[in-house]
């Protein structure tokens, strides 16, 4: 659910913040594994919006599900490997 996402991206995003600093470095098991379970959460996160808000409800918004973030932190953690 949406709850759920919201607390798995919070980590996902303190993990490339430390990553980001070079506080911590991962080996490729480990970013391997992240973009695993971010392209489940893809597949599985079509249907599920992530905001609850009326204002983001209008047409002329896109609308912003667990997919579309799951795809953004994948690209990000791609480009933290590289």
């Amino acid at each position: 659910g949406v709850d759920t996402w919201y607390y798995a991206k919070r980590c996902f995003l303190a993990l490339g913040e430390t990553l980001g600093k070079n506080m911590i470095l991962l080996k490729d098991e480990a970013f391997d594994e992240i973009i695993d379970f971010l392209d489940a959460a893809a597949t599985v996160g079509k249907s599920i919006a992530t905001t609850i808000s009326p204002l983001e409800s209008q047409e002329n918004t896109p609308k912003r599900t667990v997919s579309t973030e799951a795809r953004l932190l994948k690209r990000f953690f791609l480009k933290m490997r590289d």
